[in-house]
C-alpha cells in the first residue's frame, strides 16, 4: 500500500512517520501539512450491510483527526480493502469509521478507487 501510495503522492513529498511519543499521529504527512492514515482489510467483508470495523483505528487517531481539522488542518484516512481504495476526509472517517457499514461508508468517502488509486486523482482531493 505505502509502495504504490509514495509512488502516486511523490510530487506532494509524502514522508512515513511513525512517532511512539504522540498516539494517533497519522502515517503520512504532505507538503502543505496534510495527514493520512493508512489502513489496510485484506478481504472485503461477506456482508457490506453489516457495521464495519477496521480494528486497529484508535480513539486517538480519531482524536488527531477531529482536533486537526478543528484547527483548519487536513487530514484523511485512505482504505484498501482488497483491491478496492477508499479515501475519506480524516473529520468525517471520525464520526463514521467502526460505527457504520461499509456501504454507509462508501457513501461518505470522497473518493473510491478499483484496482489502484489514480495519482492525479488522488493529488487532487488531497490538496483541495
Amino acid at each position: 500500500m505505502w509502495k504504490t501510495l509514495r509512488t502516486a503522492l511523490k510530487p506532494l513529498d509524502p514522508i512515513r512517520v511513525e512517532n511512539r511519543v504522540l498516539a494517533g499521529t497519522p502515517d503520512v504527512n504532505l507538503a502543505g501539512g496534510a495527514w493520512i492514515e493508512l489502513k489496510y482489510v485484506k478481504r472485503k467483508p461477506k456482508n457490506e450491510e453489516k457495521i464495519f470495523v477496521i480494528p486497529h483505528y484508535t480513539p486517538q487517531q480519531r482524536l488527531f483527526s477531529k482536533r486537526r481539522e478543528r484547527a483548519k488542518g487536513k487530514t484523511f484516512v485512505l482504505i484498501k480493502i482488497a483491491n478496492e481504495w477508499i479515501l475519506l476526509q480524516g473529520g468525517v472517517a471520525a464520526i463514521y469509521l467502526n460505527k457504520v457499514s461499509l456501504t454507509q461508508l462508501k457513501k461518505v468517502a470522497i473518493k473510491i478507487w478499483k484496482k489502484t488509486v489514480n495519482p492525479k486523482e488522488i493529488q487532487y482531493y488531497l490538496t483541495q
